[in-house]
């Protein structure tokens, strides 16, 4: 039989056992916060712990460029255009959804942020290289676009709890490229070629867009 006693212990445990356990939880998984996990055209992709809204101080380039708090989604993004684009947005400020420009024609120049804009959905094909933004939720979410094929575009990303890489579904047309089914993005911003550029050596179609002629090839 259970005494008044020894059901006074078992309750007591417990409650140690429903308040310690979440706290080392917590402390285990801060410690990771700001561990690489990942990487793309040699920038990495850090741990932002388990809470997305939290963020870990302010980072900046060695030349002053303002990358963002560390270790949410835009913070990876504008230091991977700075590191692999050499690219500093003239804008460095807002939420992920802001990065978007409503107000942007489809293929011209957002101003904030120094790049081309495409629609989802428009006549412009993603590729690798390009920052994908999610308009829906409170904050929206920026994420790089790292693989392409006739099916699918990946993304590498920060601030998503264990999932560093998503794949999205691609559909597209002869004149439309559509990524996402249920979550789809808003569209796609891209670094645009300087006017002065020599021309490029022509490398192929396959290097360009997905090959139209075999969806499934």
């Amino acid at each position: 039989m259970w005494s008044g006693k020894n059901i006074w212990i078992l309750a007591l445990s417990l409650m140690v056992f429903v308040v310690t356990v979440p706290l080392l939880t917590g402390a285990v998984a801060e410690s990771t916060v700001g561990t690489k996990l990942d990487a793309y055209r040699g920038v990495t992709v850090h741990d932002n712990g388990l809470i997305y809204s939290r963020s870990h101080g302010r980072h900046f380039a060695d030349d002053g460029c303002y990358y963002g708090k560390k270790w949410q989604c835009v913070e990876f993004v504008k230091r991977f255009f700075h590191q692999a684009h050499n690219h500093k947005m003239p804008d460095v400020w807002g939420h992920a959804k802001s990065f978007f420009d409503e107000n942007v024609p489809h293929g011209e120049l957002n101003p904030r942020r120094g790049l081309l804009q495409f629609r989802n959905g428009g006549s412009v094909y993603p590729k690798t290289g390009d920052l994908l933004v999610f308009t829906n939720g409170g904050y929206g979410h920026v994420a790089i676009i790292c693989r392409v094929t006739t099916n699918d575009v990946q993304v590498i990303q920060q601030n998503v709890v264990g999932r560093t890489r998503q794949t999205f579904p691609l559909t597209w047309t002869p004149t439309s490229f559509q990524i996402g089914d249920s979550d789809q993005p808003a569209g796609w911003l891209r670094v645009p070629k300087p006017a002065n550029r020599q021309r490029e050596p022509r490398r192929s179609r396959q290097e360009h867009r997905p090959h139209l002629s075999s969806p499934h090839g």
